[in-house]
Formats: C-alpha cells, sequence, structure tokens
C-alpha cells in the first residue's frame, strides 16, 4: 500500500470511519486497516521495518560483476552462432 493511501486512512480514521468502512474504500483488508492504525498509533510511523531475511550472499559490486559476465559470455554466444563454421 503506498503511503498515500495510508496518510488518506489515518484522516478517515480521525473523522470516525470504520476499519471496515475504510478497507473497503481502499481495497484492503480490514485486518490490515487495523494493523496499519495501531502501527501509527504505537509508533507514529506509517512505513514498516523491514523484517528478518537471508542476508545477501552477493555484494552490489558482486551483482554487477555478474551482469557484465553474463552480458559478455551471451554476446560470445551470439557471435559464434552467428559465424560459419569452418
Amino acid at each position: 500500500m503506498k503511503t498515500e493511501e495510508k496518510v488518506e486512512k489515518i484522516k478517515k480514521h480521525a473523522e470516525g470511519e470504520t476499519h471496515r468502512e475504510m478497507a473497503d474504500e481502499l481495497g484492503i483488508s480490514k485486518l490490515t486497516s487495523q494493523r496499519i492504525m495501531s502501527s501509527f498509533e504505537k509508533e507514529g510511523k506509517l512505513h514498516q521495518a523491514p523484517g528478518p531475511g537471508r542476508p545477501k550472499k552477493l555484494s552490489e559490486s558482486d551483482r554487477r560483476f555478474v551482469r557484465l559476465l553474463s552480458t559478455q559470455l551471451l554476446w560470445d554466444l551470439n557471435v559464434c552462432q552467428a559465424s560459419p563454421n569452418t
């Protein structure tokens, strides 16, 4: 859900709309509506902190290198396929 939608939801809640009414209008579940308000009321935040997850195995420079290498390999394959076999 976009930040603008969350802000709109908080405004509507302040005006007295129920979670169900806001959820229906925004196309989200009632539970999601309640979670957004609960998070805002407790922490004053609209953005959810990133959850725990598996750490990345490759650094950004490693990813760029892999991307470059794969591009070069694809180019070499295309050149080999295009040239006649002798």
